[in-house]
């Protein structure tokens, strides 16, 4: 939605008028993306040492079993296992990484809005009694606002899907201000000496910023974007 003003300032014959222009634009934001990201998976894995002269239980046929304690009897909250140190054993630390060893599914999504305000020169030529043209380029500044949600789940093979439980740092609210540059085409007609349609296209080169949740970075470009625009034209 845009509102603009214009003031004529000087006539080059009897069709073509040189003006300033001042105007005031709302956009909406609404970009989402879904899909996997392949990444590492870093397996930490800790040893524990037995107390000296203990053995750790063995399966039928005396094949050792992994040790996993202590536990209790049901019914008298006997410990039965053999109990292990507190602290792991850090000589025998192992942290491993695999390429691709985890995927994470995702849904990411920016919602948002800016409010921009355009400031230049306007020059407009009537082709005909009814059909004209005109062209603007001036200074642009807009405020941002943007809402950065992250939905995932984390699937391991080892252990299956794990769904990442939505926490304080699922989604952010930025603003921001930036500057840059405007250029409008239209082509205008006429249907009485006050009102008007009109149709074209606009451009405009604006900043970028970037936007976090946690360790993840959402890239706000609004640069180089071009668009199609019409509306009515009253003139006073």
């Amino acid at each position: 939605m845009e509102l603009q003003f214009a003031h004529a300032i000087r006539k080059f014959g009897k069709r073509t008028e040189f003006s300033f222009v001042m105007g005031a634009a709302l956009n909406s934001i609404n970009n989402k993306v879904a899909g996997d990201v392949h990444s590492t998976l870093h397996t930490l894995t800790d040893y524990y040492a037995l107390p000296p002269g203990a053995t750790a239980p063995v399966a039928t046929g005396d094949t050792p079993l992994p040790y996993i304690g202590p536990s209790y009897d049901a019914t008298n909250t006997i410990e039965t296992t053999v109990p292990i140190a507190v602290a792991a054993d850090p000589s025998l630390t192992k942290n491993t990484s695999t390429a691709g060893g985890a995927t994470v599914h995702g849904l990411w999504s920016i919602k948002g809005a800016y409010f921009m305000l355009k400031l230049g020169p306007a020059i407009r030529t009537q082709l005909t009694d009814r059909f004209g043209v005109s062209a603007s380029l001036g200074v642009a500044g807009a405020y941002v606002g943007t809402h950065y949600s992250a939905v995932e789940s984390m699937e391991i093979p080892e252990v299956g899907t794990v769904v990442v439980n939505p926490t304080a740092d699922q989604d952010s609210d930025k603003s921001k201000f930036m500057t840059g540059y405007y250029a409008d085409f239209s082509m205008e007609w006429a249907t009485n000496d006050t009102l008007g349609v009109f149709g074209g296209v606009s451009a405009q080169k604006l900043g970028d910023y970037t936007q976090t949740i946690g360790t993840r970075d959402a890239l706000i470009d609004l640069g180089s974007s071009v668009g199609l625009r019409g509306g009515i034209n009253i003139k006073f």
